[in-house]
């Protein structure tokens, strides 16, 4: 993947960036836009797919009803592309629009193999992901209220089996395009730590809504939308691990560190059942 770089063709007026030593927050500060990762750099990749893309909308779903369904279908273990594969199957197949929702014909259809460009792959956790999905589903298609302000929506969603912060601030951004929630995970919290806004040591499990809040901030200060942030910093770094692994080892982060990735387990204990891995999943 190329990182973008300023360039003599780049020209906004409205485009300024303080000196690397300047801080963006108490204790980060913003580097130069040459210095990949840095706070200048994401200022600088924003701004520029702005320009390219008026594209706004990150919804999955038709619905909120659907929205719930294509996260839930996401998380820990399971990549972008074949949750999306995997919620396409499921709507094609009709069985979303049941009620109530089939936990047994879901995981029929999740247990399918699924097309992924020119091959078929199976997709991870069918049996837990149908219970998750079919039992949200019943509490949202049982309730007299659903609420539509983002935080009273997350605080609804996270009732819901299998939705914790993570993936109740994912149906948030996505359906409502709010900016008051982040959505936290692995990739966010290696590129805090790269810019100083997190220590190696943060856990998103225990401390998700003060990690949150100090994204949100260092996405106001930098005069962009918690919500374009996020999901720019999430797509780069997913496909450049080999960088990122050089940034962390540069900065004496090593793999004792872990960087918001679980407690490693014994290699007695190197198989872990489904159940165990889905604890994982949020």
């Amino acid at each position: 993947m190329r990182h973008l770089q300023p360039s003599n063709e780049f020209s906004d007026p409205n485009f300024s960036i303080p000196i690397p030593g300047a801080e963006v927050l108490p204790g980060v500060c913003w580097g130069s836009t040459s210095l990949i990762f840095s706070p200048a750099y994401w200022k600088f990749v924003c701004t520029m797919n702005a320009m390219q893309d008026n594209e706004s909308s990150f919804r999955i779903g038709e619905t909120l009803r659907e929205e719930i369904v294509a996260c839930l279908l996401g998380g820990h273990g399971v990549s972008g592309e074949l949750s999306n594969a995997a919620f396409h199957h499921l709507k094609r197949t009709g069985i979303l629009n049941e009620k109530p929702a089939s936990q047994s014909r879901i995981e029929a259809a999740l247990r399918a193999p699924l097309k992924f460009g020119d091959r078929s792959i199976r997709y991870r956790y069918p049996k837990q992901k149908a219970r998750f999905i079919s039992a949200s589903l019943f509490i949202f298609d049982s309730a007299t209220y659903i609420p539509l302000e983002p935080q009273e929506l997350r605080g609804w969603l996270t009732t819901m089996p299998g939705i914790g912060l993570k993936t109740a601030s994912w149906i948030v951004r996505n359906w409502l395009g709010a900016d008051c929630v982040a959505i936290l995970d692995i990739h966010i919290h290696r590129a805090g730590v790269i810019m100083g806004l997190f220590s190696p040591k943060d856990d998103i499990g225990t401390s998700y809504l003060d990690m949150e809040a100090r994204f949100v901030a260092l996405a106001e200060a930098l005069g962009i939308a918690a919500s374009t942030l996020d999901n720019q910093i999430w797509s780069e770094l997913r496909r450049v691990p080999a960088t990122v692994r050089t940034r962390l080892k540069n900065l004496g982060i090593t793999e004792n560190d872990r960087c918001g990735l679980p407690p490693r387990k014994s290699k007695s204990r190197r198989s872990v059942s489904e159940k165990a891995q889905l604890s994982l999943v949020d």
